[in-house]
């Protein structure tokens, strides 16, 4: 692992070059992923602040991976099977499951805006008493 930081970053930019430079040198593979505490605690940043300079850098096309399983953490692949089990196990899961649901919340918003009540199933056991 590279050593702290001495100052804080003053640019959303020197904060994603900081954070891609330590994954990508420090964490290749899946084995060796940090966790995004960590993470930000190398970068002088909290966790929140981490994950969002790693989204804002795939954004940018850079193939940083993410697992929560054990090792939990972010982590650039050291090969194409660990890039395509993120792709495919990861990453396309939580993207068809918001497609998913948005395309529900606008069906939904459409029949409110027609006046249409809409109704919910609930199972008798899960309805408060």
């Amino acid at each position: 692992m590279s050593k702290l930081p001495r100052v804080l970053w003053q640019t959303t930019e020197e904060l994603e070059a900081s954070v891609l430079r330590e994954i990508r040198d420090h964490h290749v593979g899946l084995r060796s992923a940090i966790q995004m505490p960590l993470l930000g605690k190398m970068v002088g940043v909290d966790d929140r602040k981490a994950r969002a300079a790693v989204e804002a850098l795939r954004k940018k096309g850079y193939p940083i991976c993410t697992s929560i399983g054990m090792p939990a953490g972010a982590f650039w692949p050291a090969n194409q099977k660990e890039f395509w089990e993120f792709i495919h196990g990861n990453y396309r899961p939580r993207w068809t499951s918001m497609k998913t649901t948005e395309e529900e919340m606008i069906e939904g918003y459409a029949r409110w805006q027609r006046g249409e009540k809409i109704e919910v199933e609930l199972q008798p056991e899960l309805i408060p008493s």
